[in-house]
């Protein structure tokens, strides 16, 4: 993932559903939720690219948690 530009490369379903997703997030309105449900209801295709989307997001948020923790534990011993 380039966290910079906020792109998963390779597959532009997954990034246009990060895309909305991270809009969501960080500007939470209707117009922005409404961008993604309308984005969701053109097929099955775009559910499964934010699940993919979602499970990167979590998972990169969850692995620079753990990279945190181990310094802060490094720090103290």
């Amino acid at each position: 993932m380039d966290f910079e530009n906020n792109r998963i490369p390779g597959n532009k379903d997954v990034d246009a559903a990060l895309q909305l997703f991270l809009a969501l997030h960080e500007t939470p309105t209707k117009v922005a939720a409404e961008n993604l449900i309308v984005w969701l209801q053109k097929g099955p295709a775009h559910v499964q690219a934010l699940d993919k989307a979602l499970t990167v997001w979590a998972l990169a948020g969850a692995a620079l948690i753990g990279y945190r923790s181990n310094s802060d534990e490094k720090e103290i011993h």
